[in-house]
């Protein structure tokens, strides 16, 4: 019973946006990034609060705020539709994370592997965009 309730809950949110126009990979790309930037929203809110809880508080506003913009573009898309918009804000906020947070931590050696987390961007690019835009992507991601 409580399964059934739990896909039912996960559909009705991987179904948050769609349109009765769009086609079946444009519904999947939808519902594959609205399903992967809940979990990458509550991972920012959670680290940050590790971060600040340790006593890295400017490092620890950075993935907070993520979490809280990310939200924002969440509740946006839901309210307004437009993908396009929604698609590159969480893109953004995933490639200036790492960035912003290695800053705050003083580096590459200080941030250990947070720039890993900016692969996400040009991966996402690829799977929910033209794939032909994923490098530019990957240039922002290393040159930043």
């Amino acid at each position: 019973m409580k399964l059934t309730r739990f896909k039912r809950g996960l559909i009705a949110i991987a179904k948050i946006g769609a349109r009765p126009q769009d086609d079946e990979a444009l519904r999947l790309q939808k519902s594959i990034l609205i399903l992967f930037s809940i979990p990458f929203m509550f991972a920012g809110i959670l680290w940050g609060c590790m971060y600040i809880h340790f006593g890295a508080w400017q490092a620890g506003l950075i993935p907070l705020i993520y979490g809280v913009f990310s939200l924002f573009s969440l509740v946006s898309f839901s309210v307004t539709g437009q993908f396009r918009i929604f698609r590159f804000s969480q893109l953004l906020l995933i490639l200036l994370l790492p960035f912003l947070l290695m800053a705050a931590l003083g580096g590459f050696i200080n941030g250990s592997a947070v720039i890993l987390w900016g692969l996400i961007s040009p991966l996402g690019a690829m799977l929910l965009d033209k794939p032909r835009n994923a490098p530019a992507w990957f240039t922002h991601m290393l040159f930043s």
